[in-house]
């Protein structure tokens, strides 16, 4: 196995256990076994767990954000899509960065200065669609950005209040239909000139 097969086996097993239990639960012996290794190895690459749980962050941060703010995709369709990748593939990323909203709070982030990069991107990105006429000049960028990441991310943070709520999980094809037409409905409200609704 090369190198490269290595280390992306291992910080797959560390993003599954870190959305587990976080990063003070986290155990590297876990991790190795998850990843068909040893702890040497772990040791190898990335020196300690905080090594490790920072690469994992990274990794997570070397493509664009979900919502891309500079695409001609519309903004409902990319919120839709956003919404249907998070159950099977951003689950576990959801939960670790939950887990890190429990134990880190306002202290520095683990490798925060590529994460306010991958940030500073998108709101960038919503600022040169506002400056296009795209979207809306009425809210400040950073404020869209975080108003669209929320409606997409809310209901896998809180399974239980969707419950509550509306009586259905976030599974259910039901919930996840209305639910879109909420999403879809509200993002028009970002784009310059909304269109009116069918």
């Amino acid at each position: 196995m090369s190198e490269m097969d290595s280390r992306s086996r291992i910080l797959d097993a560390a993003l599954d256990e870190f959305a587990a239990v976080g990063f003070a639960g986290a155990r590297v012996d876990t991790i190795a076994r998850l990843a068909g290794c040893n702890k040497q190895l772990i040791y190898h690459y990335f020196k300690d767990k905080n090594g490790l749980y920072e690469a994992v962050i990274e990794r997570a941060m070397s493509s664009r954000p979900p919502i891309d703010f500079s695409s001609r995709e519309p903004m409902g369709d990319q919120c839709t899509r956003v919404f249907e990748e998070l159950m099977p593939k951003r689950q576990r990323w959801l939960r670790l960065l939950m887990w890190e909203a429990l134990s880190i709070e306002d202290r520095e982030l683990p490798a925060e200065k590529i994460r306010k990069e991958h940030a500073a991107q998108s709101i960038d990105d919503v600022k040169k669609a506002q400056d296009r006429g795209i979207l809306t000049s009425e809210f400040e960028a950073p404020y869209i950005m975080l108003a669209m990441m929320s409606m997409c991310m809310y209901v896998f943070a809180f399974p239980q209040l969707v419950r509550v709520i509306t009586g259905r999980s976030v599974a259910d094809p039901e919930f996840r239909r209305n639910y879109l037409q909420v999403i879809r409905r509200m993002a028009r409200t970002f784009l310059k000139e909304p269109p009116s609704a069918a």
